[in-house]
């Protein structure tokens, strides 16, 4: 309840914010609040409890679908938000590639060959994740843009998040309140960070 209250502040807020100032990154940013929170709610069985009860079909799917969701916005907000295309080039190009990954993993997914398509999307958000976190790093150390410093801290708590839970997953770090909820503690400390930033 305290993570979907977050979510659903942050979206909203973001939102006004969108119609008032009428800036993309703000746009982009309310997408990615509406993937993520998707996400988790797939994650935890609450869309399919909730949102689409009688609709095998996307209750089988829709976790991979808005997991790519996820992605494809986080990429394009990091890219608006911290002007990657005018501070680096060469890493604007990767990212576009990396979301055209995701678009590739898709369509293997809903073609039928899930393994596939959920081993593409692992391994591109894992190379994507580390590539979003160390371009905000770069961008703050070494061209001294400011938000790119809030942009990072709210990113490195999301991956501790996600980096906890699989521990977690693999047995690494025992199975309590704390490790089977990280990643919505890091999604949610992520989420409420960046809107400062």
């Amino acid at each position: 309840g305290v993570y979907s209250g977050i979510i659903i502040v942050m979206f909203l807020y973001n939102v006004f914010l969108y119609l008032s100032i009428r800036d993309n990154q703000y746009l982009f940013y309310v997408f990615y609040i509406l993937a993520v929170g998707l996400t988790q709610m797939c994650l935890k069985g609450y869309a399919a409890k909730f949102l689409w009860p009688d609709e095998g079909w996307l209750i089988v799917k829709s976790n991979h679908i808005v997991t790519i969701m996820s992605g494809i916005f986080a990429i394009l907000f990091t890219l608006n938000f911290l002007r990657v295309r005018h501070f680096s080039p060469v890493i604007s190009i990767v990212m576009y590639c990396a979301i055209g990954i995701h678009i590739i993993s898709a369509v293997v997914y809903v073609s039928g060959d899930y393994l596939v398509g959920q081993r593409i999307l692992q391994v591109n958000t894992g190379v994507t994740s580390l590539m979003v976190l160390l371009t905000g790093f770069y961008i703050y150390k070494k061209k001294k843009f400011r938000p790119a410093l809030f942009f990072w801290i709210a990113w490195s708590f999301f991956l501790s998040g996600v980096i906890i839970y699989i521990l977690k997953d693999m047995g690494i770090f025992p199975y309590n309140a704390f490790t089977s909820n990280a990643i919505l503690i890091g999604s949610g400390l992520e989420v409420a960070l960046l809107s400062f930033a």
